[in-house]
């Protein structure tokens, strides 16, 4: 079984968000784009669909906290 790569972080994006963090349209975009991502590593490591989802939301709302400092 073969597996899709992990989405090449955008520098672009990353630089945007860092820059405007109350970017709405970034968020939205960077959440689109590797919020699944994230969810399916959950999920590889057997954690329950809920618990999954739980975890990707703890893991994107620690990012946009972190985003400013991040170099």
């Amino acid at each position: 079984m073969s597996e899709n790569p992990a989405p090449r972080t955008r520098m672009s994006l990353m630089l945007r968000m860092r820059q405007e963090p109350d970017n709405q349209s970034a968020w939205n975009e960077f959440v689109r784009e590797y919020g699944p991502q994230i969810y399916a590593w959950c999920r590889r490591w057997q954690l329950q669909p809920a618990d999954a989802e739980d975890v990707t939301q703890t893991v994107l709302l620690k990012l946009s906290r972190h985003l400013r400092t991040f170099t």
